[in-house]
């Protein structure tokens, strides 16, 4: 499927994506969270559930559930923390094939990174890079000091989800229309949240 197909006439090929001029976001870590972020893909008849986020970074920006896990915590564990932590319901794993995303925080971002980085290409989206593998291998240990690991697990509700203060609400949207949305100006999405839609709107990654 050509990149671009179906996503718009506001993509166009980017001629480059580079750091100069990018805003500075703190990030809100607890002292024992580790550079690796699990994120929730739940969807729902074509749709995918997104939170308003209301922590920093990015307050009031729409992603997945997600969390950074804690020293000594496994993927799976560290997701049933987060979604009962953010949308306060139980949640069970897909299948085993997840989406990396790796390369710089969503703090380093700017709000057009997706614009900026269009389009991906050969595993590489930007600055980062992503992979589907088999969630089994994947060594949370292994890291670099500068990136930041992004794994996208796909999974089910086992009740319905409430909003709290960490997901001030909760949407279902189709990934073409929350993409349509933040290129009109209609809706902010976290940077890495719409490098994923786009990408399972392009058919690499396919729950």
């Amino acid at each position: 499927m050509s990149s671009q197909q179906g996503l718009g006439k506001g993509f166009k090929r980017s001629k480059s994506c580079r750091r100069e001029g990018w805003p500075l976001i703190v990030e809100d870590k607890a002292s024992d969270d580790i550079g690796v972020v699990v994120s929730a893909v739940i969807p729902d008849n074509g749709r995918l559930l997104l939170i308003k986020r209301g922590e920093m970074p990015r307050r009031g920006y729409y992603s997945f559930p997600e969390g950074h896990l804690k020293s000594g915590e496994s993927p799976l564990a560290g997701l049933a923390r987060e979604c009962k932590e953010e949308i306060d319901c139980r949640i069970e794993p897909l299948g085993t094939r997840v989406l990396v995303l790796e390369g710089p925080s969503n703090a380093a971002l700017p709000d057009d990174y997706l614009e900026r980085c269009w389009p991906p290409s050969s595993g590489r989206f930007g600055l980062h890079r992503y992979e589907v593998r088999d969630l089994a291998s994947i060594d949370v240990s292994r890291r670099t000091k500068s990136d930041k690991k992004y794994i996208y697990i796909p999974c089910r509700l086992l009740e319905p989800p409430k909003e709290t203060e960490a997901a001030l609400e909760i949407v279902y949207m189709r990934p073409e229309e929350a993409l349509g949305l933040k290129l009109k100006g209609k809706l902010k999405l976290m940077p890495t949240t719409s490098l994923v839609l786009a990408l399972m709107k392009l058919g690499e990654f396919v729950l």
